[in-house]
């Protein structure tokens, strides 16, 4: 009776250590699968945004053609990366300028997003008028999707 328990005890052990062994296999398998998945998206996160950097040094020179000055440039890290371009508007530039442009690069999807942003923007802040502003810059941030912020100076108001 002992040995039968004994045996029993033992039978249930190893079914135990079984299962242990097979949880923690499992486990292993999950864990590996998902620190190379986890890898693999920061290699496809680090391969858009060197694309994205790829594509803003493409636009960088052209710029002045528009008639901006690139104030700063920041690159917001998180889930999704996004990229912002502070530019400061230096002249007025002629609508072929742009479409210029869009037809030298059309096969550039950001580089055009972003130029007609700033077509688009530009026309809009030119057909708006404030009393004592006027129309300073845009603010373009490239995340998921590209959007425009048009900035407005004080006229009149002095700094001390």
């Amino acid at each position: 009776m002992i040995d039968a328990l004994k045996n029993k005890a033992q039978s249930a052990l190893d079914s135990t250590m079984q299962v242990t062994n097979a949880v923690a296999e499992k486990t292993s398998d999950i864990s590996n699968a998902f620190t190379a998945k986890v890898a693999e998206m920061k290699d496809s996160v680090l391969e858009r945004v060197n694309a994205t950097i790829a594509e803003i040094n493409l636009l960088l020179p052209h710029l002045a053609t528009m008639g901006f000055h690139l104030e700063d440039m920041t690159i917001e890290v998180g889930i999704p990366t996004k990229l912002s371009l502070s530019l400061l508007k230096v002249s007025d530039e002629q609508a072929s300028v742009f479409e210029g442009l869009l037809k030298e690069h059309a096969e550039k999807t950001l580089f055009c997003s972003v130029v007609k942003l700033l077509w688009q923007a530009t026309a809009l802040a030119n057909k708006i008028t404030f009393k004592n502003v006027r129309f300073s810059g845009i603010q373009i941030d490239i995340g998921a999707l590209p959007n425009a912020r048009i900035k407005f100076l004080d006229t009149e108001t002095k700094a001390n």
